[in-house]
């Protein structure tokens, strides 16, 4: 299952998904029998960690129960116990959890949100720079600034996102963008300069990347990025 995929089935799940976005889905796995099966396969993880969870609980209560209605166990002794088992349960619910979380490794988190070097930028004004410049000045650079990443060679791939001095709005914007993703993959989410300028982005609407803003900071700052660090 690829994260785009894990992404779609939990939207389709948690009902968010528009109306179209609904429909297209559904066509789509009349029409694909591998992501038919790709779909009924995350179905059947879902129903087992829920039922397993709702077992545990259940058994817990009935615990409790038990022991609050024995006379013949200390009242401090069935204190903790009751303690315990909550704690126990607990662990073994987000242990189960955090596999179907695993995605949120910083590197494979912003690998998606990363721009690729054959990225068009908007062009808004007369003052847009050549293609030969682009391609020289703009491109290339951020084709070895992937590269980089792929090795997570950060420092090197700072310095080459650094070579592109365009002065163009949207090429800053992107320049920005990729630095701050740099800052994360190499030290998550708690990153001063990742969060710094994440939180300039998602206060800027008309920032060229606000959209892969928004997405991101609800995978890396939910709750499940948030116990991952």
């Amino acid at each position: 299952m690829t994260d785009d995929q894990q992404e779609l089935f939990d939207n389709y799940a948690k009902g968010i998904l528009s109306d179209s976005e609904k429909q297209e889905f559904l066509n789509a796995l009349e029409k694909d029998s591998v992501l038919k099966k790709t779909w009924d396969q995350y179905r059947l993880s879902s129903e087992v960690l829920k039922a397993d969870e709702e077992s545990s609980l259940r058994v817990m209560f009935r615990e409790i129960d038990k022991s609050g209605d024995s006379d013949s166990i200390p009242k401090t002794y069935n204190k903790w116990w009751i303690l315990a088992s909550f704690i126990t349960t607990l662990i073994i619910i987000l242990g189960v959890s955090m596999v179907q979380f695993k995605k949120l490794e910083p590197t494979q988190v912003a690998d998606q949100f990363r721009l690729s070097s054959e990225q068009r930028i908007q062009r808004n004004s007369d003052a847009t720079p050549t293609d030969s410049l682009l391609l020289s000045s703009y491109h290339k650079p951020l084709e070895l600034a992937n590269n980089y990443i792929d090795n997570r060679q950060y420092q090197e791939a700072r310095e080459a996102l650094d070579q592109i001095t365009i002065d163009a709005d949207v090429i800053q914007e992107n320049k920005e963008w990729m630095l701050a993703l740099v800052s994360y993959m190499e030290n998550g989410r708690s990153d001063a300069y990742f969060q710094l300028v994440l939180s300039k982005i998602l206060d800027d609407v008309t920032h060229n990347n606000y959209p892969q803003a928004v997405k991101l900071n609800d995978k890396v700052n939910n709750f499940w990025g948030r116990l991952r660090g």
